[in-house]
């Protein structure tokens, strides 16, 4: 039921008195009526409009309103910014040192950075809506990066269950660049590569069979050393991996359909 506003009794003082209800609800006697805060007789009393009152008293000659079909609008932006907030998928990470038993790995000092800026691509090309944050300790990290000194190509991804959460332990072989050791940035290249694309099956994407793909598989042959040195050429300088994700529009359009909010199809 719809609530209706009257203006007071005594239209003359309207500046003056606050709006008052009709919770009359339509009575039919008019004596009921004027019991209300109707006059007798005078029907105008009744009009279902809302009388706004008179501020042309206002001696800084402006005034303010309460316009509840704004405060509405706000009220829905913000919720749909914290819903937005709520629905990143939050991906804790850590890497272990490159010290010890793991320089057998063919590591380097700041093969961490690496690690990173790849946890950060993901991130850029989700929009955000999954989120990677470095975790305080190593159990409780949802994604965690091993140097492989086993036989493997470049690296390998097992999932596993943290807190309750899907997860996964990387593994990197970066010694699977040695034979790069003429150009420096072509090897991190690769180890940045590695670490995308192992990420990317922590995330849910699987092996495709496209070639400009970050999740292509090397078990569909093709040209391996193109497929890094195509990379390669965008780059000048290491900082420059930050900037570029490796994904092509077929890794993005798997990747949204991960991604939190997604819908499914049957």
């Amino acid at each position: 039921m719809q609530r209706k506003l009257l203006a007071p009794l005594g239209r003359g003082n309207q500046s003056s008195k606050p709006f008052r209800r009709d919770v009359s609800l339509h009575h039919s006697n008019r004596k009921d009526q004027g019991k209300q805060g109707y006059a007798d007789g005078d029907e105008s009393e009744r009009a279902e409009s809302i009388h706004a009152p008179d501020y042309s008293a206002n001696p800084h000659g402006s005034c303010s309103r309460y316009n509840p079909r704004m405060a509405f609008r706000f009220v829905i932006l913000a919720l749909l910014l914290a819903a937005g907030l709520q629905a990143a998928d939050v991906w804790t990470w850590w890497v272990d040192d490159c010290a010890g038993a793991a320089l057998a790995s063919g590591c380097h000092k700041d093969d961490a950075e690496l690690a990173r800026w790849a946890f950060e691509a993901w991130q850029r090309e989700s929009g955000n809506r999954i989120v990677f944050e470095k975790s305080a300790t190593q159990r409780h990290a949802r994604l965690t990066v091993h140097w492989l000194t086993e036989a493997s190509l470049y690296g390998e991804t097992r999932p596993v269950t943290v807190d309750g959460k899907p997860g996964a332990e990387i593994y990197i072989l970066p010694e699977g660049t040695s034979g790069h050791s003429a150009d420096p940035l072509l090897r991190d290249a690769i180890v940045f590569l590695t670490f995308v694309h192992e990420t990317g099956h922590a995330l849910g994407l699987r092996h495709t069979a496209n070639f400009e793909d970050i999740m292509y598989s090397f078990q569909y042959g093709g040209d391996i050393p193109a497929y890094f040195d195509r990379y390669r050429r965008l780059l000048s300088k290491r900082a420059d991996i930050a900037a570029h994700s490796g994904l092509s529009e077929g890794d993005r359009r798997a990747l949204e359909l991960t991604l939190p909010g997604t819908p499914r199809t049957p």
